[in-house]
């Protein structure tokens, strides 16, 4: 099994990092550099989370909502630290080795990204942009997308092995009482959700306090809904046989296991399952 890990040429220049915040520069601005900024505002354009960072060597690492994390290194810095190149990487550690062909293979197939062997146990992908000839800086966010959609097909080509993932997670927004309090109160994320009436009703009603403490791994997805592809989906009853309660239709099938999300997350919320 592949894991995740942050190169050791970069770790040790990481110190503790904080959640990106935009500095309000225009997108469409010509760059032909990067800044320390440039690789924040990178970030919160995606509404990542930076893990580690380094400002002085240029160097940050960042979390998707999926848990993936990935390092944005400027190069050819001069002494201002102004970086004409700009490096993206995504490394995964496998302890039990790599074998060079598959590896190779994967390079090839993936042509918009680099992959490579860094070392007997470590798999990279890296996608790196020269800027000297100019950019605007919203066209930096394609070429990370690029990487990180690979990542996880790279891992599978190179390895043999399916990339384990949490499940996409839908936060919905901060219409809640107690939203945006530095505390995710969504009861899905608790393992006794079910006992407080305010974070059963704080259900996809507290996004950014629980999109920042997933991304930081304090708490993970406890109960998990699904989504609404069930045949009876949206009817007003939760069709969902995990649940009990007044709430629950009469369906005995497992058919609407994780299929019947937003029904059974209002009768959830209003305490009837």
């Amino acid at each position: 099994m592949l894991k995740q890990v942050i190169t050791a040429i970069a770790a040790s220049c990481l110190i503790g990092g904080a959640y990106a915040q935009t500095s309000g520069k225009d997108p469409n601005r010509i760059i032909t550099s990067v800044t320390y900024t440039d690789l924040t505002d990178l970030v919160a354009s995606q509404g990542h989370t930076i893990k580690t960072s380094n400002q002085s060597e240029m160097l940050l690492s960042a979390v998707t909502d999926d848990g993936l994390v990935y390092i944005l290194n400027g190069t050819a810095c001069n002494d201002s630290n102004t970086c004409s190149g700009l490096n993206m990487i995504v490394t995964y550690s496998a302890p039990n080795g790599l074998d060079p062909n598959k590896v190779n293979d994967a390079d090839t197939t993936y042509a918009a990204i680099s992959v490579w062997q860094n070392g007997e146990n470590t798999l990279a992908l890296s996608r790196y942009l020269i800027l000297d000839e100019g950019m605007r800086f919203k066209n930096l966010i394609p070429n990370l997308k690029t990487l990180i959609s690979a990542a996880p097909k790279v891992q599978e080509k190179a390895t043999d092995e399916t990339q384990t993932s949490s499940p996409s997670i839908s936060y919905g927004d901060d219409s809640g009482e107690y939203a945006n309090d530095g505390t995710c109160d969504d009861g899905r994320f608790h393992a006794n959700g079910d006992d407080s009436n305010y974070k059963r009703k704080h259900v996809e009603r507290d996004a950014t306090d629980c999109r920042k403490a997933v991304a930081s791994g304090d708490v993970s997805l406890v109960l998990d809904f699904g989504d609404n592809s069930g045949s009876y989906a949206d009817d007003d009853t939760c069709d969902d046989i995990r649940f009990t309660g007044e709430g629950r239709s009469i369906l005995q099938t497992d058919s609407h296991i994780k299929k019947d999300a937003a029904d059974c997350i209002a009768e959830y919320r209003a305490g009837r399952i």
